[in-house]
């Protein structure tokens, strides 16, 4: 995390070293890594957060608010999408934007692949794919999802890497999720069970283990009902599973939960016993 926010850092101070005139910097003030930001020598430090929005509504679908008097609705769940529209918002307002037009523009965003990705083939619960590969990341996904029954499959982004987000993020999916399975993601030269368990013995609650990321992503839409959500996080759109000695194996977490859901529809055709009127 502190090489994280040394990078942020480093943005910083290069936009304090810009030549142009106009030098712009919006930061969340109520994480005090970035409030410190604010302090920045530039023409314009701007701070956002949570108690500007007002009249706050989120669904499964979008999330509502009012901004000085104006009315936003974004196409994506959570507060954290809320957040990202006002400090764009307040980005536009710096240029000279009016908030109406950029209003307009949130509203008609597109839906980014690998960011809350809804994976629907006609089946009567939710399935999400999402790129969560840290805590805050993991906990407002889970978070932008509260009146649901919650089955969450993860691994940990990174082998070699990062190992203090392990626990972590196990512990997260435990106080979060209904049912947790842990899988393989990103090994790298790390053995990939390692990974796993140093985020299972985090969790009190024993999670189901299934190291094969199909089987375990499988084993979770097969044991859906309605009203559950289906929580895929981690890989986004990466397009490979990175293994040992520079080995990757071609990947689509949406692709494949697509592929699954196909399947455990077709078997559950099968098993559904013929109804017979009389």
């Amino acid at each position: 995390f502190e090489k994280y926010v040394a990078a942020k850092r480093e943005i910083v101070r290069a936009l304090e070293r810009s030549p142009k005139k106009k030098r712009i910097l919006v930061a969340n003030e109520e994480i005090p890594e970035s409030r410190e930001f604010l302090a920045a020598r530039v023409s314009q430090a701007i701070g956002f957060r949570t108690q500007e929005l007002q009249k706050l509504e989120t669904t499964d679908e979008k999330v509502s608010f009012d901004y000085q008097h104006t009315s936003v609705v974004v196409p994506l769940p959570g507060v954290f999408n809320a957040l990202n529209a006002l400090a764009a918002m307040k980005l536009c307002e710096a240029f000279g934007v009016s908030l109406a037009d950029a209003a307009e523009a949130l509203g008609s965003l597109s839906l980014i692949p690998g960011r809350v990705e809804r994976i629907d083939v006609g089946q009567d619960f939710m399935v999400i794919v999402d790129y969560a590969h840290t805590p805050d990341s993991l906990a407002a996904l889970y978070g932008a999802f509260p009146n649901h029954r919650k089955i969450c499959v993860l691994g940990n982004t990174g082998g070699g890497r990062d190992a203090w987000k392990r626990a972590e993020m196990g512990r997260i999916a435990e106080k979060e999720c209904d049912e947790v399975i842990l899988t393989n993601e990103d090994p790298y030269d790390e053995d990939p069970r390692a990974i796993v368990q140093a985020m299972a013995r985090a969790m009190a609650r024993a999670p189901r283990i299934i190291m094969d990321r199909r089987g375990a992503i499988h084993s979770a839409l097969a044991r859906a009902k309605k009203d559950t959500v289906v929580l895929i996080s981690g890989k986004g759109t990466d397009p490979f599973i990175m293994g040992s000695h520079g080995t990757k194996i071609p990947w689509s977490d949406a692709a494949v939960a697509r592929e699954e859901l196909e399947k455990v529809l077709s078997e559950k055709k099968k098993t559904t016993p013929a109804k017979i009127v009389l």
